[in-house]
């Protein structure tokens, strides 16, 4: 492994394998390559205690994405991004309301889009040449616990937004996450996502073989397409 670990090494080394709508997490520790996660019309989950590093790795897929965002900042750490031309912003009620029906708009546009091709490919190959898109949502938690009042709306928005390649990146505290509202159900079904600390703290991700180990912000568990990996992630703090 690097002595110290940057997002620039990591982007650099990455570069030589990159694979469309696929984003460098980290380093893998026993093979020393790049372990990625797929940002398209998925979920994936980073579950951690807090101050784990969730909101960093979030912070450094952030960084190198290509598309469009929509960011939900629920807990005050994603401020910087706010101030991004093309970023769609909410940290509180009434901002998250406004974000969502922009989101709503930009799905009935997409929607639209395929219904006016001619349907020659699938919906799901279709949007893989329309722009890149995400929904970035730091705190889970404060996230379902601020859609209550409009939770089916907001699951159904969701879940659209995946069927129209929209990807879905959040974070939410392991020992915590145990909400059993539509939005937090379908947070729950993540096949993806990264795991900081001891694994048998968080109940989204099946995950054996691995002895518990203290947090550490650089040091987590990737899991995608059924396999797990430990990975080493570079502070994404001098990118802001």
């Amino acid at each position: 492994m690097p002595e110290v670990l940057t997002p620039d090494l990591l982007w650099e080394r990455y570069a030589a394998v990159r694979q469309p709508f696929s984003y460098a997490a980290g380093l893998d520790t026993a093979e020393v390559s790049p372990r990625t996660l797929c940002l398209y019309g998925n979920l994936n989950l980073i579950l951690g205690r807090a101050q784990c590093g969730k909101t960093n790795l979030l912070l450094l897929l952030h960084a190198a994405y290509a598309g469009q965002s929509y960011v939900i900042d629920c807990g005050g750490d994603l401020y910087p991004l706010a101030k991004e031309g093309d970023a769609h912003y909410a940290d509180d009620a009434a901002s998250l309301t406004a974000l969502g029906e922009l989101l709503e708009t930009e799905i009935k546009q997409r929607r639209a889009s395929y219904e006016n091709s001619g349907k020659t490919l699938r919906m799901r190959e279709y949007f893989r040449q329309e722009k890149e898109l995400a929904l970035w949502i730091d705190g889970a938690e404060r996230f379902s616990a601020l859609c209550q009042s409009k939770t089916a709306w907001w699951e159904n928005l969701l879940r659209a937004a995946m069927e129209v390649g929209i990807a879905i990146v959040a974070t939410a505290a392991s020992p915590r996450f145990s909400s059993y509202d539509g939005v937090s159900k379908l947070l729950k079904e993540a096949q993806s996502g990264v795991v900081f600390g001891p694994p048998d703290e968080q109940t989204v991700f099946r995950v054996s073989g691995y002895r518990p180990k203290p947090p550490r912000v650089e040091i987590a568990l990737l899991i995608a397409k059924g396999q797990v990996s430990e990975i080493q992630i570079p502070l994404a703090l001098p990118l802001l």
